[in-house]
Parts: structure tokens; sequence; C-alpha cells
């Protein structure tokens, strides 16, 4: 992706309210670090974040906090044929509703983008993506940014 398109996407993300959890954001958004790192802090049963990478990618890396794992290959399935009780016994939460806050991650924002149109192509409607994935995660932590 060139800078400028990059540049241009950002400055389509909308700013991710944590009054009482009440995140907007339209289908298109790109969620910052920062932002993440607050959801991440805050559980809620409103927002999703949903690392599609492997489990052995997990294992060797690490994990956003609060995020659940499905990886990229089994994600249409659960989102679609999964009923409640089959998601939270296989994930360990409820499934996400359609109009829930769903942030994808991954390593560096591929397969989070393709995540991202799988859902909306399912008609979840507040879907957005941390396209700098695990890697960015990893570096600002080691750094300690806010």
């Amino acid at each position: 992706m060139s800078n400028r398109s990059n540049k241009d996407r950002l400055q389509q993300l909308q700013k991710v309210q944590l009054n009482r959890m009440s995140v907007q954001c339209n289908s298109s958004s790109l969620v910052s670090f920062g932002e993440l790192r607050k959801l991440g802090n805050k559980p809620s049963k409103d927002v999703y974040i949903i690392d599609v990478r492997e489990p052995t990618e997990l294992q060797e890396t690490g994990v956003i906090p609060s995020s659940i794992n499905i990886p990229l290959g089994e994600l249409e399935s659960a989102l679609k044929d999964l009923n409640d009780g089959q998601f939270r016994d296989k994930f360990g939460r409820d499934k996400p509703g359609k109009q829930d806050l769903i942030i994808f991650s991954c390593l560096k924002g591929g397969r989070s983008t393709k995540a991202q149109e799988i859902s909306q192509k399912l008609g979840y409607q507040k879907v957005s993506n941390f396209v700098g994935g695990w890697t960015e995660w990893a570096e600002k932590i080691k750094n300690k940014c806010p």
C-alpha cells in the first residue's frame, strides 16, 4: 500500500469513544495502537478484538490483551454457522452481534484485512482493522509507547 493511499485510509479513521465503551466507527475504519490498547485494557461485551493468526503463531509471539483467536480459515464458518452456544464453547465468548464492534488483527495486516472483508459480507456493520498487527503491538509495547 502506498504512503498516499495509507494516509487517505487513516484520514477515514473515526475516533473511538470510550465513554461507557460506546464505540462508534464505520465499516471501513482503522484502529490505532493507542485506541486498541485502551480497548484491550477495558474489556466490554460489545467490543471484540479478534486475532486471525494461527494458534501456533500466538504461542510463538504472544497475544493482544482481551483478544480471542479465530484463525482466518475458520472465521467465516464461525460467524456464519455457529450458534451462540457453539461459539461460546469454542472461543470462550458470546458470539458477536451484527452491531457489535469487531476489531481484527493478525501479524502485519494482510489477514486482518481479509477478515474485515469476510465479516462485512456476512452483515457485520462495525468492523475495524488494526493493520499494524502483532508486529506494531510488540514494538510499541517494547518501547513503552502510550
